[in-house]
């Protein structure tokens, strides 16, 4: 909603790997402008010979998909990580956070919290090592 209905820049799916490239739009907040970037979904490398994509796509989907990622947290001005409060830190959160921890300068890195909603306590995120969560609660 931030880049406005009319882009169509959304891809939402519960399908693992359906958004593979950058997604870019305008966004616009007051007269602050600026360009919001999704990636494709991340998958833990050590774990992916045994994934959907691994047995769909081969190794050269996921290099790709990683490539994609890692150029957008280098070109980014903030990033934002966002985790399912009422989930707490999973694996994968960890896994991701380690590698946008060696991407991309911790000082740019905001955590946010989504469907925060009557969560007092986030299980397990300061094992993230971004500090407090931003919390919010967003439907599509």
């Amino acid at each position: 909603r931030l880049v406005g209905r009319d882009q169509h820049k959304a891809i939402v799916s519960n399908v693992a790997g359906t958004t593979r490239d950058r997604r870019e739009g305008v966004g616009q907040l007051g007269e602050l402008e600026f360009t919001l970037t999704d990636t494709g979904g991340f998958e833990d490398v050590s774990k992916y010979e045994e994934s959907f994509l691994a047995s769909r796509h081969g190794p050269s989907l996921l290099e790709g998909m990683l490539d994609q990622t890692s150029t957008a947290l280098k070109d980014a001005d903030v990033v934002m990580m966002v985790i399912d409060a009422q989930q707490g830190v999973i694996p994968e959160d960890l896994a991701f956070a380690r590698f946008i921890r060696k991407r991309a300068d911790k000082e740019k890195i905001l955590l946010l919290a989504n469907k925060s909603e009557n969560v007092d306590e986030i299980f397990d995120i300061e094992r993230l090592g971004f500090g407090e969560a931003i919390r919010f609660s967003a439907t599509h």
